[in-house]
């Protein structure tokens, strides 16, 4: 009687146990991204570089993904390295390099940009 209580017990939460292993396998690990080359990434950059040029109110064009990372989260985080140039004053753009953090929700949420630090 015992033993089939336990059968049953066990029955009952491996699809919790399962479930649970599931989401944490797919929910915030992060990664390299090994094509940094993907027209979505460079999109997704210049989406970032147009937002810090709306916050800092200067003149940023993109200019290439130097690495990134990837985590799936109910969509997808993404941190990459971006080289911009800083056109803001004409007689000395400069090339700064900033970790942006973007969200894709990928179905209807669309991309949200999280923040970014300047690296150098």
């Amino acid at each position: 009687m015992m033993m089939r209580h336990c059968r049953l017990l066990l029955l009952l939460f491996t699809p919790f146990v399962a479930a649970d292993r599931l989401r944490r396998e797919l929910d915030g690990d992060w990664g390299p991204i090994e094509n940094i080359n993907k027209p979505y990434l460079k999109e997704i950059a210049e989406f970032a570089v147009s937002e810090i040029s709306k916050q800092s109110h200067k003149k940023l064009v993109f200019q290439s993904v130097l690495k990134g990372e990837s985590a799936v989260a109910r969509g997808m985080d993404y941190r990459l390295d971006i080289e911009v140039k800083d056109e803001s004053s004409p007689y000395s753009p400069t090339t700064v390099i900033y970790k942006c953090s973007v969200f894709d929700g990928i179905l209807d949420e669309g991309m949200r940009f999280k923040g970014c630090e300047i690296l150098s």
